[in-house]
């Protein structure tokens, strides 16, 4: 009896036995889950053995489909569970007292106790599928890090998690939040919630800061000066201040009522986002690591990130843009750009106007141009400022479309408050007149200026008039000094009796046998023009025409757009010469911008033959030449060049340039002295200099002695330069002949001039005949004794290098 009743009660002993020696697992997938680990041998019965389990301290069953996680509490060592992603309505780690870290995000959570867990150091809760409603995690004072995300919690404390280093809890509906507890905060992501208020004053060591989408009307984080990056989007934000936080690196503060952002003191910053606010200036020069920036749908009108060299992504659109700098150096590293719906920006300035039209990730409006400055270009002042008899019409332009120019009379600098350019302007008196051009969205042009001197003529009494000299004579209060215009006269000044002075008139030399004349001009100590007197000096006996000279004033380049003066002599004899480059005498004359130290070579073919670069270390006396000729005397001390030359028949040329590369307006003269009326002599004159419009018109002027006509044949050559390899030749020039201020005749197109004649006089002196259909200009005159002057410009207004040419036919 004994056995059999010890045999029932072992039978009814024994499932209580295998109970306590298995954990009842009713959720298949996780009965599955721990077989796949090892922790079970199978098959699906609804148990583990508890010794295979209590020991494990971390426990991976995340995205298992499991509903049910009921045998977690025999896992009794566990210090790590991650079941996130599965379908949980229900957790219970209430035994799981030694656990370290707990991810139960994304699952159907309506609640959580973790109280018991007071190891706790990590939580994650969040992710977007739990909806819990209340989170208590005061008994979980080592909690680290806390991930409550997308829940709906209305109320979040964490005034007893004092080591806390992580908080996210954004996506509930959170209305308060105080962080003022954790002190060794790092980061803080609080967005999209409901929040009014944030202080983070009491977080030194926060570096990251995530308050997106809430109502906050004021954010300090003056002392959080650890700050790397801060996103505050989408709040009603008045005023943000930054300057303390010198270490961060990305900003968002889009979507606020910012109207004013300093990021001067952020030079770590490499992202930028606050666009739709209401900022009127940015300024992003001390942003040198700035690599994206998104200042779209603001009220900026000026925008520079020509610091910011390392920028790959720029969107300024919708703004009211009227100049934008984008010319970093960089921008082939720009793959984004968008600057359109900005209706005032007509230019952007940037690296390379090619790259810029024709990158695929580049957007802008079509009113707006690329430009490598984006300066209007400087006003044309047309004519050259000069002397003028009693008034002067003078016309203003501008090569950029629709530039506004301004303009002075008084010689100061114009501004916008100045005369408008409206029509030409007629000057009765002498002025200094100067023009600034403007256009909205360009950088207005520097200041050009000319002076112009308006003669009113009172002749003088002639007394006596003989021999080699002419005596004037005329009655004034005051004191008198004369000069001459005219390269032919020299002017000696002696004192007279009281009230009158004597101007003693010498023509140099007096046995010349050819016919000068020239025109004295009477200044006052002032510098007003009183009058003026032509003197001519009959010539010998015998008819003749003797071309005695040529100058050439215009803008002196480098490399191919020096100026080259070509001269032609027959012989038999040697024709004596001066050579002159003439720069910084020019300013004396009110030329602006003039060549500061000119050198001039003379070639015979490739051949130098002679060079200057400072008159003053000539071997001869220049000065004395200078007066025989009539040629204004130039300063002692001045680096104008000159040169004194014998030269055997032939054909010559003389390069006028600046030393070491120097640039400006420049003079090259070419005066025969002692010239022969007949059988040797210059028969030849031409100049090659960069041709344009305004400064860059080459205006040769030549002169013609004696007592009789000569055939002249004048050649504006362009197009026919490409046969002798002229780089960047002038493709459609212009060509005029003027004698002072009177238009002779004018060409463009020399095969609209009698083309057969004017081949034959290419022939005759041996020029090369154009091309039919050429551009090249020509014309074929018969001219007086006399001054004269030879333009050539573009008819197009395009820049390239043209040679004007000269030459007397028998």
């Amino acid at each position: 009896m004994k056995s059999f009743s010890f045999f029932v009660a072992l039978v009814i002993m024994l499932p209580a036995f295998l109970t306590a020696q298995n954990t009842y697992v009713p959720d298949d997938n996780f009965e599955q889950a721990l077989i796949d680990k090892g922790y079970d041998t199978g098959p699906l019965d609804d148990y583990v053995l508890t010794a295979n389990i209590s020991g494990i301290l971390h426990l991976d069953v995340g995205s298992h489909n499991i509903a049910d996680l009921t045998g977690i509490q025999d896992f009794v060592a566990l210090t790590s569970l991650n079941c996130d992603y599965n379908q949980l309505t229900g957790l219970d780690v209430s035994a799981n007292t030694a656990l370290i870290s707990l991810v139960c995000g994304n699952n159907q959570l309506t609640a959580l106790d973790v109280s018991a867990n007071t190891a706790l150091e990590a939580l994650d809760c969040g992710g977007g599928a739990n909806e819990i409603t209340s989170l208590d995690v005061s008994s979980n004072t080592k909690l680290r890090s806390l991930d409550c995300s997308s829940n709906q919690l209305t109320v979040l404390d964490v005034s007893a998690n004092p080591a806390l280093e992580f908080l996210n809890c954004d996506l509930n509906q959170l209305t308060v939040l105080d962080v003022s507890f954790n002190i060794k905060l790092r980061s803080l992501i609080c967005s999209f919630n409901q929040l009014t208020i944030l202080d983070v004053s009491a977080n030194p060591d926060l570096e990251y800061l995530d308050c997106w989408y809430n109502e906050l009307t004021v954010l300090d984080v003056g002392g959080s000066i650890r700050l790397m990056h801060l996103y505050c989007s989408g709040n009603q934000l008045t005023a943000l201040d930054v300057s303390s936080n010198t270490k961060l690196r990305s900003l968002d503060c889009g979507n606020n009522q910012l109207t004013t952002l300093d990021v001067s003191a952020n030079p770590d910053l490499g992202s930028l986002e606050c666009d739709s606010n209401q900022l009127t200036i940015l300024d992003v020069s001390a942003n040198t690591t700035l690599q994206s920036l998104n200042c779209r749908k603001n009220e900026l009108t000026v925008l520079d990130v020509s610091a910011n060299i390392l920028l790959w992504s720029l969107d300024c659109s919708f703004n009211e843009l009227t100049s934008l700098n984008i010319q970093n150096g960089n921008n082939s590293n720009l793959g984004f750009f968008d600057a359109t719906n900005n209706l005032n920006l007509i230019c952007i300035k940037v690296d390379d106007i090619n790259f810029a039209e024709e990158h695929p990730g580049w957007d802008k409006d079509p009113t707006a141009s690329f430009s490598m400055d984006c300066r209007i270009s400087n006003p044309i002042i047309s004519p050259n400022g000069g002397q003028f008899l009693d008034t002067v019409e003078v016309v203003l332009s501008t090569e950029t479309e629709d530039g506004r120019i301004y303009y002075t009379l008084d010689g100061s600098d114009p501004d916008t408050n100045s005369l408008l350019y409206t029509e030409p302007i007629a000057l009765t008196e002498t002025t200094l007149l100067k023009a600034k051009a403007f256009k909205e969205g360009y950088v207005s042009s520097e200041v050009s200026s000319m002076f112009f001197e308006i003669v009113s003529l009172e002749e003088p009494t002639i007394i006596s008039s003989g021999g080699d000299d002419l005596d004037i004579s005329f009655q004034t209060d005051s004191t008198w000094v004369a000069s001459t215009t005219d390269v032919w006269i020299s002017i000696g000044v002696s004192s007279g009796s009281s009230g009158t002075h004597l101007l003693e008139l010498e023509i140099v030399p007096s046995d010349l046998a050819v016919s000068r004349s020239g025109t004295v001009i009477i200044r006052s100590d002032e510098g007003d023009v009183l009058f003026s007197l032509t003197i001519t000096q009959s010539a010998a006996e015998g008819d003749y025409a003797v071309p005695l000279a040529m100058s050439a004033r215009t803008a002196v380049g480098s490399g191919a757009n020096i100026v080259i003066p070509g001269m032609v002599f027959k012989g038999p004899n040697k024709t004596k010469l001066v050579v002159r480059g003439v720069g910084p005498s020019l300013a004396d004359l009110g030329v602006s911008g003039v060549l500061n130290d000119p050198e001039i070579v003379i070639y015979s073919g490739a051949t130098p033959i002679a060079s200057n670069n400072d008159w003053q270390q000539a071997p001869e006396d220049l000065a004395a030449y200078f007066k025989e000729v009539g040629l204004l005397a130039l300063e002692d001390g001045t680096k104008d060049a000159a040169a004194y030359l014998e030269l055997d028949p032939g054909a010559y040329t003389m390069h006028l340039r600046g030393v070491n590369g120097g640039e400006g307006i420049g003079l090259a003269e070419v005066y025969v002295v002692d010239p022969a009326i007949s059988g040797s002599g210059l028969v030849g004159l031409s100049t090659r200099a960069e041709v344009g419009e305004g400064d860059r018109v080459l205006i040769p002027g030549f002169v013609i002695a004696g007592n009789q006509s000569r055939r002249v044949l004048v050649r504006g050559v362009g197009p026919g330069l490409a046969g002798s390899n002229v780089p960047g030749f002038l493709p459609d020039p212009q060509i005029a002949v003027y004698e002072k201020q009177t238009l002779i005749d004018f060409n463009e197109d020399w095969e609209d001039e009698e083309p057969e004649i004017l081949s034959a006089a290419f022939a005759e002196v041996g020029l090369l005949a154009f091309a039919e259909g050429s551009k090249d200009a020509a014309i074929l005159l018969t001219l007086p004794p006399g001054v004269y002057t030879a333009h050539i410009r573009s008819s197009d207004g395009t820049l390239g290098v043209g040679l004007l040419e000269m030459y007397f036919l028998d």
